[in-house]
């Protein structure tokens, strides 16, 4: 009988894949101490499939079977039978309204009514966060520039909202509400922590994560890919990078962290205040673990100090080399996996 389910539900930038692939490659061994880590049957490691028949992540559910016939593959019974069950996709902060947290409720009430919920949500400091998902953003495709960005994005910076939000529904009591700059990014030993996963594990999940994991493509690499003609289908060009760019020293070599090439929109610089605010109340209003988020003025003021602009015959020969590299790798691309599908979901 599970007597907890732990719900990861974000945020994105903040060591969410880290988490899922973890648990993914020590799937048997969490089996092993009595935790499920259901494989999703479309995404893997991670569960958006199962976010979406709620709801989340933009999903139109007007049409979705009635609440109590969703998600049939995550009340099997070796996820019935465990002692907790590990759920994890950032998509659940992509929530249209209470309505979707609500149905997830009783849902987990319906099938798991023994089962305590524990939301587990990492926050970051709303500048970096917002340069970081834009960073990503280009990855899948968005040629937008940053102040175009921050209108679709303005709705998500509120993270006491957000927290408020989840509390209203699971219980102030039941969130567990972490600060992830506080931990410089080393988020897998405290989430499994929470979880009560075991050190044995742990060390499991940390021997088998694939290297790309903490691999991140550098700016100026992205910005060149923002700015230049489609180098591949959309549908292939994530698997590009993670596969070709992310490994390769040949554009590892443009990292450069003195320096910045994405400007802060004027509408985010003018938000800042009201965000400070924000922060103050979610640290006031809720138990964190680690330190409140910091005064986002000074962050943002360093930010706009180290901007630069972009070497042009530099990000030509970084274009051309991308090209080249892209081209090699539509040559010998196996689409035949859910990449498509996981593209078509973002």
């Amino acid at each position: 009988m599970v007597k907890h389910i732990f719900l990861h539900i974000g945020l994105d930038k903040t060591g969410t894949t880290t988490i899922q692939v973890a648990c993914d490659v020590a799937r048997d061994a969490l089996a092993a101490e009595g935790v499920a880590y259901p494989k999703s049957p479309i995404f893997g490691s991670h569960h958006l499939d199962f976010a979406r028949q709620f709801g989340f992540s933009w999903t139109d559910v007007s049409a979705a079977p009635p609440l109590l016939k969703r998600a049939p593959e995550y009340r099997l019974p070796h996820i019935c039978n465990a002692r907790s069950l590990v759920l994890s996709t950032e998509h659940f902060v992509y929530c249209a309204d209470g309505a979707h947290v609500r149905s997830l409720k009783q849902w987990f009430e319906h099938f798991f009514p023994q089962s305590k919920v524990i939301v587990v949500l990492f926050l970051r400091n709303q500048v970096d966060w917002f340069i970081s998902c834009f960073s990503e953003s280009i990855k899948w495709g968005i040629k937008t520039n940053t102040l175009d960005y921050y209108k679709d994005f303005v709705h998500r910076v509120d993270h006491h909202a957000l927290v408020s939000h989840w509390a209203s529904v699971f219980g102030r009591e039941n969130l567990r509400i972490i600060q992830y700059e506080s931990f410089q990014g080393d988020v897998l030993p405290l989430f499994f922590k929470i979880a009560q996963l075991s050190d044995v594990s742990l060390a499991l999940a940390q021997q088998r994560l694939p290297e790309f994991v903490n691999r991140a493509i550098p700016d100026f690499v992205l910005e060149t890919i923002r700015c230049s003609k489609p180098m591949l289908p959309r549908t292939m060009m994530y698997k590009f990078l993670i596969e070709c760019v992310a490994l390769n020293p040949k554009f590892q070599c443009y990292r450069n962290n003195s320096t910045e090439i994405w400007p802060l929109p004027p509408k985010f610089l003018t938000d800042l205040e009201r965000l400070n605010k924000s922060n103050a109340l979610l640290a006031n209003d809720f138990p964190l673990i680690g330190e409140p988020i910091a005064d986002l003025r000074p962050i943002a003021a360093r930010h706009q100090q180290r901007l630069a602009p972009v070497d042009q015959a530099a990000r030509s020969t970084l274009e051309e080399a991308l090209r080249n590299a892209a081209r090699d790798f539509a040559d010998g691309a196996d689409t035949s996996d859910d990449t498509e599908q996981s593209l078509e979901n973002r």
